[in-house]
């Protein structure tokens, strides 16, 4: 699941040369510190080792995307905007270092009344900003399951009211994020009404002004 983090003015992470507001700071808050990496002073950047304790194999690496896009820079030259999307993915590697297993992204109406039809979208980004729809995936969450078809698309019946987290995956692909869909009784307004008149809400953050 995505974590939200703020940067602040600090000018070195784990004791070197590298600004907070970078996809290495992102990094550092996100996981709490728990990853490592070798820094090299001349590039003034990490070469990421390991994150939450898992380190790629043979010739697979860490790679790094913001907003759906690969990073032409490291973690610390990689600065980073109110409201970027920072990814690292363990990438499988081809005989050219070229990752052959991209992101899923997910996408789905943020309310469904229960036990009526919700369809939802996979694609695999291409690590240039698009993405195609993918055939084959697997959604999954509680209560509900599916398949794409050929269009990347599913349709799935969720039974119970409550938050639903989606995701798909696919061999050979990393898998998406969770998204959160809010399956509502009767009427669309009883999402984020607290009480028995409606579900609970996650949040999983707001941004600045809004």
């Amino acid at each position: 699941p995505q974590t939200l983090v703020h940067a602040t003015s600090a000018t070195t992470i784990k004791g070197h040369a590298c600004a907070d507001a970078t996809a290495a700071g992102a990094l550092d808050h996100g996981t709490a510190g728990n990853w490592n990496g070798s820094y090299n002073a001349a590039f003034k950047d990490y070469l990421v080792g390991s994150i939450l304790g898992e380190a790629p194999s043979a010739n697979n690496f860490w790679t790094l995307w913001v907003n759906g896009r690969s990073s032409q820079t490291g973690g610390c030259g990689t600065h980073l905007q109110s409201g970027d999307h920072v990814l690292w993915f363990d990438c499988q590697a081809d005989a050219s270092f070229n990752c052959t297993n991209n992101p899923l992204a997910l996408t789905a109406p943020a309310t469904v009344r229960r036990g009526r039809p919700l369809t939802v979208s996979v694609t695999q980004l291409d690590g240039a900003g698009h993405g195609k729809p993918i055939a084959g995936a697997a959604l999954s969450g509680v209560g509900v399951s599916g398949m794409t078809g050929a269009a990347g698309t599913a349709t799935i019946i969720p039974h119970s009211s409550g938050i639903v987290a989606l995701q798909a995956t696919k061999s050979g692909a990393t898998p998406s994020e969770p998204v959160y869909v809010c399956v509502y009784a009767s009427q669309a307004s009883d999402c984020g009404k607290s009480g028995s008149s409606g579900p609970a809400v996650r949040v999983l953050g707001i941004q600045e002004q809004q």
